[in-house]
């Protein structure tokens, strides 16, 4: 029996011994790989600010680990660096603030990158065409985060997006083309203090599922064109400082509209079918949608939407579908 005890305690002890050891080995040898990429011996774990200049580590660095670095402040990576890392952590960083990075970085397929139980980080801002293949993308267990920016084209591959309990985002920008090579989520939930959330044109191409909700300082939604396009219901209730809502051309179509032959031949489908619900938002203002967007969709309802100003919606959008407009005071057109 006592051998059997010891065997079990081996059994559980080892691999924990192996993967402090290998997460050891991956910080030190990300301190030794930028100290020689960036010719610079003077870089030790009691730095405060790290900043990657243009064009420099592209060979021979695979893993970025900066768990050593735990008085880091101010992270900056400048444009073109990093171009074989297939994975970057940043993960208990408690002094960490900003997290800046340029364009057309960390370019291999299929990386993973990694920001959490970094409590003090106020920015993350990820320029043009970085991170464009990988498809990890891990934000969690930063509470004091405020504003995070994507750029074009990154996170191609990325299958979930979620931005959930951080109360204290305010800003939420995502730009052309990202994360949209696959099919997935979108949630943006229980963000007390978000006031905008922008999405650029083409972003979340091919995601099938967009839940907003628990926002209730958010005052704008801008969502570009061909974005969400097999997303089957949105939803938009009970925002009570939602000033503008657009949504670009092409968007939660879910259903190519050359698939109905007439919308007489259509029929209304049940609860369950694809709709569109608009109500309980008293500060909107503005709404509109492009062509073609909600093309699919067998509900739309608008209504309590007691500051509307503008209701604009496009040519070939709810062709399938039975339209509610209730409780409206238009005041402007």
């Amino acid at each position: 029996m006592l051998v059997l005890v010891f065997v079990l305690a081996v059994g559980i002890i080892v691999p924990i011994i192996l993967h402090n050891r290998h997460k050891s080995t991956e910080e030190e040898e990300t301190i030794d790989k930028l100290k020689q990429c960036l010719n610079n011996t003077e870089i030790t774990e009691d730095i405060t600010e790290l900043v990657i200049p243009s064009d420099h580590c592209n060979t021979d660095v695979t893993v970025i680990n900066l768990g050593r670095f735990k008085k880091l402040k101010n992270l900056t990576i400048d444009d073109n660096t990093f171009g074989e890392v297939e994975e970057v952590k940043l993960d208990g960083l408690q002094e960490l603030e900003r997290v800046i990075i340029g364009s057309n970085n960390f370019r291999n397929k299929n990386g993973t990158f990694i920001l959490k139980n970094c409590l003090s980080v106020k920015q993350l801002v990820i320029g043009n065409n970085s991170f464009t293949d990988y498809n990890g993308f891990e934000v969690r267990e930063t509470p004091s985060l405020e504003e995070i920016i994507i750029g074009d084209s990154c996170f191609g591959n990325v299958e979930d997006m979620s931005i959930v309990g951080m109360r204290k985002v305010e800003k939420v920008s995502i730009g052309e083309n990202s994360f949209s090579n696959r099919e997935g989520s979108f949630a943006l939930i229980d963000c007390e203090v978000v006031k905008e959330i922008r999405v650029g044109d083409n972003s979340f191409a091919n995601y099938n599922e967009c839940d907003i909700r628990s926002t209730p300082l958010l005052e704008l939604i801008e969502i570009g064109n061909g974005c969400f396009r097999n997303v089957g219901s949105m939803e938009i209730t009970g925002m009570q400082k939602l000033n503008r809502l657009e949504i670009g051309e092409d968007s939660f179509s879910q259903l190519d509209f050359d698939d109905f032959p007439s919308s007489q031949s259509v029929e209304l489908a049940a609860d369950d079918a694809p709709h569109f619900r608009l109500y309980d938002c008293p500060s909107l203002k503005e709404l509109l949608i492009g062509s073609f967007s909600f093309s699919g969709y067998s509900v739309c309802e608008i209504h309590s939407l007691s500051s509307i100003e503008l209701i604009a919606i496009g040519g070939s959008c709810f062709v399938a579908s039975s339209l509610e407009l209730l409780g409206l005071c238009i005041r402007g057109s």
